[in-house]
């Protein structure tokens, strides 16, 4: 899902979110304002997941331990996001502890998906990218960091975001 369906799927549930989302980094709050759904912190989710959205309660819970990290949890909301967003059936908040059957696994690839179109979009992830490897940022590393700080997401998934784009060879940087 592009980043352009992402903002048609939002606004077929009535709520305009065309210049929230191309705004960065990325306003979740008001994304979550403008579907109507709650955000809390929880000390009781199953299996010590990172949250889950309950649709029964249109909301999305955020485990409490991840309280203080703020590109952690922004990854954690758009993932739950994803889930509302293409509907899938059940609350998936087995965590790391629980194996998935294939059709799980499918449903958190969907939502990871989703988090990492919504919260760095393809094109201006490699805008950003080229932008830094040519401006004084050379070093991999630096650039790295420098697009986790430009839109506000923890390292570990703008390393892997740069490497499923292809834009480096390894997570190792």
């Amino acid at each position: 899902m592009t980043i352009t369906e992402i903002i048609e799927k939002i606004k077929g549930m009535n709520a305009d979110v065309t210049n929230i989302v191309n705004a960065y980094p990325v306003d979740l709050l008001a994304i979550l304002e403008a579907l109507k759904i709650g955000c809390y912190y929880s000390e009781n989710i199953e299996n010590n997941a990172d949250g889950k959205y309950c649709p029964n309660e249109n909301n999305i819970l955020i485990n409490k331990n991840k309280k203080g990290k703020s590109d952690q949890i922004r990854m954690i909301i758009a993932h739950e996001l994803g889930h509302y967003i293409h509907q899938h059936e059940g609350q998936l908040y087995k965590g790391n502890e629980v194996n998935y059957s294939v059709f799980e696994l499918q449903q958190e690839r969907e939502a990871n998906d989703f988090a990492n179109e919504l919260l760095m979009p393809k094109e201006k992830f490699i805008e950003k990218f080229k932008e830094y490897k040519n401006s004084e940022q050379k070093d991999k590393k630096e650039i790295i960091v420098a697009l986790a700080n430009f839109f506000f997401v923890p390292i570990e998934n703008v390393k892997a975001r740069a490497y499923n784009i292809g834009l480096i060879e390894n997570l190792f940087v």
